[in-house]
């Protein structure tokens, strides 16, 4: 029996709909930036919601009307930095040299 037509389920736009397989993120890479500095911090996505501007683009055919726009929110914990890892570049690629860890650790953190 040949198999009967059915419409699709769900958007194009969000291929593939499943969810996620782990809770936890990981970071694959970072930017590449000269300066030292914070490249990210961990956050939570927590929810949805959206903010009534007034459009300020001049071509847009919504100027100077009250527009609505999506936002997310996100839910960052508090972090505290542990350690430093130094890198040296060798010819195979990048090497660690040595860490160094905080003297003072929430007990929080001694347990991982």
């Amino acid at each position: 029996m040949a198999k009967g037509h059915k419409p699709r389920c769900g958007s194009k736009a969000f291929y593939p709909r499943k969810r996620a397989t782990r809770q936890h993120v990981s970071m694959k890479s970072f930017a590449k930036k000269e300066e030292v500095k914070l490249l990210g911090f961990p956050a939570y996505k927590a929810g949805m919601t959206r903010i009534v501007a007034t459009e300020t683009y001049e071509h847009s055919p919504a100027f100077g009307q009250e527009i609505a726009i999506p936002v997310t929110i996100l839910a960052a914990p508090p972090v505290f930095i542990f350690g430093i890892r130094l890198y040296e570049k060798t010819t195979a690629g990048l090497k660690v040299l040595t860490d160094i860890y905080s003297e003072k650790m929430p007990k929080e953190i001694g347990r991982k």
